[in-house]
């Protein structure tokens, strides 16, 4: 192999002052993504991609199959809903996307809670769903008679905290006046964080999204043993105490301004399965509710909302 030989040149300019020459430099930083299995409590992946500082990037989480199961993006575990995701690189950061099995479940009381409306179907023929998955609940909508459904939205994220503390959801419809149309409800019991007991919880629709957590119960523990399965029948939530089956009222819609739950006269500790029903429609504001006690069936209604005055 020969080499051809050539000369280079180049002219230097000769400089009596000291010169300073700075090299600036980019720091490389590496985002971690994590799509996590929130029934199976699993990662599905785990990857990490380096950019540069200070320039925007897209995250995103597709829907993953795998056993034959379809798997659908929930949230990130910051709280957002938003993907794909637009972020600023300005240092290594982690992110976790959350994935659950769509209209699937891991819990064998999901639907379970008799009084309980999990599926309805509003003024436009819309249908709405609730359940629990993972001790968490999850929201899904269908427009074309029940054959294709939304993925699912994680309504209980705020109470959950790391783990599932969310149970026995409950759905219905209140009217949003600044909208003149019915929007759904949802509501649901929660483990408190020290295990001391369960409150209630609702949110609805607010405008076009869900809106903030609403606690019903103020954050004290309203029972401790029995599942409160709480029954909506919107403005009210009928739920069973350690002692008797407890009402609470919506005072402000736009709001979420619940009262604390009242006792109901002639109930007890063995009273379970409440069942209510607000008339509406008819204009009497009159509330149907029923419950079991010891293998028997009771009815009582209310006719004076403002006084709790059941008959």
């Amino acid at each position: 192999m020969s080499y051809s030989q050539k000369n280079f040149t180049e002219t230097w300019s000769m400089y009596t002052d000291a010169l300073t020459f700075t090299a600036n430099f980019d720091r490389a930083c590496n985002i971690t993504l994590t799509k996590y299995g929130l029934e199976s409590a699993t990662t599905f992946e785990n990857t990490a991609t380096s950019y540069r500082s200070e320039t925007p990037a897209n995250i995103s989480a597709p829907d993953i199959a795998q056993g034959g199961i379809s798997y659908k993006f929930v949230n990130w575990s910051d709280g957002s809903t938003a993907n794909p995701r637009q972020i600023t690189v300005n240092q290594h950061q982690e992110f976790t996307a959350n994935y659950k099995s769509h209209l699937a479940s891991n819990s064998s009381t999901a639907l379970s809670g008799n009084g309980q409306k999990k599926v309805l179907r509003d003024v436009s023929g819309i249908y709405h769903a609730v359940y629990e998955s993972a001790g968490r609940i999850f929201y899904t909508t269908n427009t074309d008679g029940g054959s294709s459904w939304t993925n699912e939205e994680y309504l209980s994220s705020a109470v959950d905290g790391s783990v599932g503390y969310s149970r026995n959801p409950a759905i219905d419809l209140y009217y949003d006046a600044s909208a003149s149309t019915w929007k759904p409800v949802v509501t649901w019991e929660y483990r408190t964080a020290d295990n001391s007991g369960f409150n209630i919880a609702a949110r609805r629709i607010q405008g076009t999204s869900w809106g903030p957590v609403e606690y019903v119960t103020q954050g004290n523990p309203v029972y401790t043993s029995n599942d409160g399965t709480p029954a909506l029948a919107y403005p009210y939530i009928i739920y069973c105490g350690d002692d008797a089956l407890y009402l609470a009222k919506c005072f402000s819609a736009e709001n979420g301004v619940w009262m604390y739950g009242a006792a109901i006269p002639g109930t007890s500790s063995a009273s379970q399965n409440p069942t209510a029903i607000y008339d509406r429609w008819k204009g009497t504001g009159l509330t149907h509710l029923s419950w079991d006690e010891d293998n028997t069936v009771y009815y009582r209604n209310m006719l004076n909302p403002a006084d709790y005055n059941f008959q």
